[in-house]
C-alpha cells in the first residue's frame, strides 16, 4: 500500500514517518511488530528462509489468516526462499 492510500484510510502520519525504526518507537501494538517483524523476515532472507523464532512469534499474536494476509504478495515471490513448508502448511 502506498503512503497516499494508507493516509487516506486514516493512518497516523506519524506512524508513517518513524515506520524504519518501528523496533525502537511506542507507536506499534504488539499485533503491529509481529506483523512488522515477520515482514521484514519475510522480505530479508539472508539465510534463505523465514526463521522459526520470527514465524512462532509472528503465530504467537496474529491468526493464520493474517500471517497470510501479509504473505499476499510475498509468497509468490519468496515460497522458494522465505517461507518454511511448516508456514506454508500451517497458512493452507
Amino acid at each position: 500500500m502506498h503512503t497516499r492510500d494508507i493516509l487516506k484510510k486514516g493512518e497516523n502520519p506519524d506512524r508513517i514517518t518513524v515506520l524504519p525504526a518501528w523496533e525502537e518507537t511506542g507507536y506499534f501494538s504488539e499485533t503491529d511488530r509481529a506483523a512488522l517483524r515477520l515482514t521484514e523476515a519475510t522480505t530479508c532472507v539472508p539465510d534463505g528462509h523465514v526463521s522459526n523464532e520470527d514465524y512462532d512469534a509472528a503465530a504467537d499474536v496474529l491468526t493464520a489468516d493474517q500471517i497470510s494476509a501479509l504473505g499476499g504478495t510475498e509468497i509468490p515471490r519468496t515460497t522458494r526462499c522465505g517461507w518454511r513448508c511448516r508456514g506454508l502448511v500451517e497458512l493452507l
